[in-house]
């Protein structure tokens, strides 16, 4: 036996007394042991933050769905036509209600023309009255005078038929002050029940729907305001959705994990397998040496599972540190959500109430106001048809008298005429005569003036109905139902509002403590570091303990090459190369923390 061969064989035999199977067989155990343990550490780590994961999955989703609704509530266009609604019939009850002030005024102005002018019948007809019957006492005394007369037959015809005339017109004479003086009486009750009275704010309609309008532009400034902090909060919710989706992608490292750990256990089953076929054997040489081959292989087997589960253990920490940081950065975004939804639900909550209650009850103060001003009118309109009325009634007097007054005068100028006749023959009925014909003048002066004032009703009568057609339009009811309905409406929005950014608020705050729970729970920095730690340590310690001088590389590509079959990941294969070739194994992560799935 050469030099060589004996060193050979006591290398040999120092090997193979380095460990029994036994030994190894036990270690393995061990290892699978710890391996299995640390698969329930990763499995309970993993599941707690997948469940905690959808959680808090779902509550983003529902404050994005939320932020989407706030977004929609805020709606700059949508609002935009509401407040324009209220401006607009606001505007158009205000303007409604200007005329009809305006317009009446102009109608009691009139009417207190109209009664003023009225008053100047009275002492004409009065004359006129009392002149007719002076009239009818001097025809009377006349008629005693020329009774006497042989040709006084037709003379006695007229006087029957001027005491008819004046009769007539007596009578008439009595109803024109009456009728007259109800246009009169109308026109003062319209003038003193009518007329403006100082109005305070509470009964001002303008001033009350101008409060409204006050009050809405306030809300929209308001509105304006809180859209400045939507953009912050949808920023924060567009940037948890991209940690989210982080998370996903590093909660699928646990198969990974297992896979990795699950290669390792089977490398162990079936070195543990090929040593107990040794166990059956002779000592005879060949076996012996095969029996050291195998050694050397699970020594650079054991070598090789180190470097790779220290790579493991890197992305292991690398993607918990990963979904922790996004957990943390989700926790700063809600907290910061939670802020904003709180500034702006404070900001509104109490005097926004407020302003809307006191809109409300001015839009009820105004409506009353102006189905006040609505009643008025139409009694206002029913009393100028009165006047209207009256007036006719007027007109129709006045022509009557003027036709009365003809038919006096005919009969009166025949009167006249038979009476001249006599009067060439007796000196009395001439001056009877005369002071007959001076009152009779008297009297057609007076029925001018009367029949005059016929010519003033008509322009009269025809400004009253002028007045009446130009009536204000009442049936502005429906815009305080419009302003109301389009108030309750932006009263919903703003609620709705409320409602999402307090439920934001609280979901926030709720994902915010879900989130220190969920990391506080987590078991790896007290268990797996640990364990995986003691794992390597074995491994290491194999391959150190059975390490020959001067062996050949080649040799440790043989032992190695079989693991390949297990591998289904590239970083497996690259840190496989790596320990073949006696370098190092350093497998880094990317820079952007990626962890490499299969």
């Amino acid at each position: 036996m050469t030099e060589k061969e004996l060193e050979n064989k006591i290398k040999v035999k120092a090997l193979l007394e380095t460990y029994s199977t036994k030994d190894i067989c036990k270690i393995f155990t061990t290892i699978d042991s710890k391996i299995y343990s640390l698969h329930e550490c990763s499995s309970d780590d993993f599941l707690r933050l997948n469940n905690d994961f959808k959680q808090l999955y779902n509550q983003s989703k529902l404050i994005s769905e939320n932020v989407a609704e706030i977004f929609n509530i805020l709606n700059t266009n949508k609002n935009k036509l509401l407040y324009n609604e209220i401006y607009t019939y606001c505007e158009k009850i205000i303007e409604n209600t200007k005329t009809f002030d305006h317009n009446l005024i102009v109608i009691i102005d009139f009417l207190k023309d109209l009664s003023n002018q009225l008053r100047f019948v009275f002492f004409p007809v009065k004359n006129y009255g009392q002149n007719l019957m002076s009239l009818k006492y001097l025809i009377a005394n006349l008629n005693l005078t020329v009774s006497y007369s042989k040709e006084n037959s037709d003379a006695l015809k007229s006087f029957k038929r001027i005491e008819e005339n004046i009769n007539g017109l007596k009578s008439l004479l009595e109803k024109i002050p009456k009728i007259v003086n109800a246009s009169r009486k109308i026109s003062r009750i319209i003038t003193s029940n009518f007329a403006l009275g100082k109005e305070t704010p509470d009964t001002n309609i303008e001033s009350i729907l101008n409060a409204v309008k006050s009050s809405i532009g306030l809300i929209e400034r308001k509105y304006k305001a809180n859209e400045n902090n939507i953009p912050d909060i949808r920023k924060k919710t567009d940037k948890s959705a991209e940690n989210i989706s982080d998370i996903i992608k590093k909660l699928q490292y646990q198969d990974i994990i297992k896979q990795k750990m699950e290669h390792i256990q089977h490398t162990h089953k079936d070195l543990i397998n090929e040593l107990y076929e040794f166990e059956n054997t002779s000592d005879e040489e060949k076996y012996i040496n095969e029996k050291a081959k195998f050694f050397l292989r699970i020594r650079d087997i054991a070598g090789l599972q180190a470097a790779q589960l220290i790579h493991a253990n890197k992305e292991y920490q690398s993607a918990l540190e990963i979904i922790i940081n996004n957990f943390i950065q989700i926790g700063d975004n809600m907290k910061i959500i939670s802020q904003l939804c709180n500034d702006i639900v404070t900001d509104n909550e109490n005097d926004e109430e407020r302003l809307f209650d006191e809109i409300v009850q001015n839009i009820k103060r105004s409506e009353e106001c102006y189905l006040n001003k609505n009643n008025q009118n139409k009694k206002l309109y029913k009393e100028l048809n009165s006047i209207e009325y009256q007036l006719t009634q007027s007109e129709k007097s006045f022509a009557l008298l003027n036709e009365l007054n003809n038919d006096l005068n005919i009969n009166i100028n025949q009167y006249f005429k038979e009476i001249e006749k006599l009067s060439e023959h007796d000196e009395n009925i001439k001056q009877s005569l005369i002071q007959l014909k001076s009152l009779y003048k008297d009297i057609q002066q007076n029925g001018l003036k009367l029949i005059g004032f016929n010519g003033l009703l008509a322009p009269l009568k025809k400004h009253v109905q002028s007045l009446i057609n130009d009536k204000t339009d009442t049936s502005l009811n429906k815009n305080f139902e419009r302003i109301e309905k389009a108030v309750s409406h932006l009263h919903s929005l703003r609620f709705s509002l409320d409602s999402k950014l307090k439920e934001n608020q609280d979901i926030s705050n709720g994902v915010l403590n879900g989130i220190k729970k969920s990391i506080s729970e987590i078991k790896y920095y007290d268990f797996f570091e640990k364990i995986i730690d003691e794992i390597i340590t074995e491994l290491n310690t194999i391959n150190y303990n059975l390490k020959i001088d001067d062996e050949e590389i080649s040799s440790k590509e043989e032992n190695l090459k079989k693991l390949k079959s297990y591998y289904t990941m590239q970083t497996e294969h690259l840190i496989h190369e790596q320990v073949e070739k006696g370098e190092k194994a350093d497998i880094e992560s990317d820079d952007n923390g990626e962890i490499e799935f299969f």
